[in-house]
């Protein structure tokens, strides 16, 4: 599952991907048991990790 998360919008980031996860459990993409992907992939991508 791949989240994408959008700069160009006014909705807010938590809403971007709380969507995503409720589309892919809609869609079956997402089932019980499934793993989520790692921290490192959850962070905010403009800002440096270190």
């Amino acid at each position: 599952m791949e989240i994408i998360i959008s700069s160009n919008t006014s909705k807010p980031i938590y809403e971007q991907i709380t969507s995503q996860i409720k589309a892919a459990i809609m869609s079956g993409e997402l089932r019980t048991g499934s793993r989520s992907p790692p921290c490192a992939l959850w962070q905010n991508p403009f800002t440096s990790v270190s």
